[in-house]
């Protein structure tokens, strides 16, 4: 029996090994990857202002994505964001995501804020977003106070809609 439980084992961690990293799943399928146009202008963007080899590396390196179809058009946008302390804060807690949605054969920027995630209604035929950012310790233990923005579609991009603060757990 011990040694039917170490090859099941061996078994499981050669499959989780082969089908290699997963983070930038969604909840419905695996990610396919970036493509090397959309990284080109990410990166070209995000080192206008001068970056060295090192710290693009670094940011490349730590490169995490999602995908969602926002419009129901079956062509994926993608949720880029960089894991790491210099974009997220410390504890990573506010990482800011770039939403990028191909047009024709460029990608245009969409929405570009922190911690966005897709809602489950709709306006002008795309998903609505929302980005929160965590403002501090609630008095409730366990509890974090956030700053909620919702975004909208309109017309080319994502706009902001509505404010609040909310408190939600640890």
């Amino acid at each position: 029996m011990v040694e039917r439980s170490k090859t099941i084992c061996w078994l499981w961690m050669s499959l989780i090994l082969a089908t290699g990293p997963t983070y930038g799943a969604t909840k419905a399928s695996r990610s396919p990857n970036v493509p090397v146009p959309l990284l080109k202008i990410l990166f070209t963007d995000l080192c206008a202002k001068g970056c060295s080899k090192e710290e693009e590396s670094q940011w490349r390196k730590n490169l995490r994505w999602e995908v969602h179809d926002l419009n129901k058009d079956s062509i994926p946008e993608y949720f880029l964001y960089i894991d790491h302390a210099d974009w997220c804060g410390a504890g990573g807690s506010n990482c800011t995501v770039w939403v990028y949605q191909k047009r024709e054969r460029v990608y245009k920027l969409l929405a570009s804020e922190t911690r966005l995630r897709p809602l489950k209604t709709y306006t002008n035929g795309y998903l609505d977003l929302y980005g929160d950012f965590r403002i501090g310790a609630s008095s409730i233990r366990g509890t974090w106070e956030y700053h909620r923005t919702v975004y909208k579609f309109k017309g080319n991009q994502y706009k902001a809609h509505s404010e609040e603060t909310v408190l939600k757990d640890g």
